[in-house]
């Protein structure tokens, strides 16, 4: 039997090991692809203008309330935080925070 350039490559190997070879690395290119525009979008950011800005609610009074419950953040709550942030001015708290576990 004379094997083909491709046979030296498989041979022993199973077809069915070459095939969830292949689906695993489609899903590893699928994620990579994921990540990669997550990453573009977190390097160009789409900020609100001063306008848009200016008609949302800056009290510090709920801003502070919103970091607080930002603080025990979890799945039950998630929707209406994001539904609270949406509707507040946080641009001048955002200034003064630091990164969670940041020494400086």
């Amino acid at each position: 039997m004379v094997m083909g350039p491709d046979d030296s490559a498989t041979a022993g190997v199973s077809t069915d090991a070459i095939k969830a070879n292949a689906a695993q690395l489609a899903a590893a290119c699928s994620a990579f692809r994921a990540q990669k525009e997550a990453r573009a979008a977190n390097l160009n950011p789409q900020r609100p203008g001063e306008a848009e800005l200016s008609r949302l609610d800056s009290s510090i009074k709920k801003n502070g309330a919103f970091i607080k419950k930002l603080k025990q953040l979890g799945e039950d709550n998630r929707q209406q935080l994001l539904a609270e942030a949406a509707k507040l001015n946080l641009s001048k708290v955002c200034q003064g925070s630091q990164p969670v576990g940041s020494c400086t």
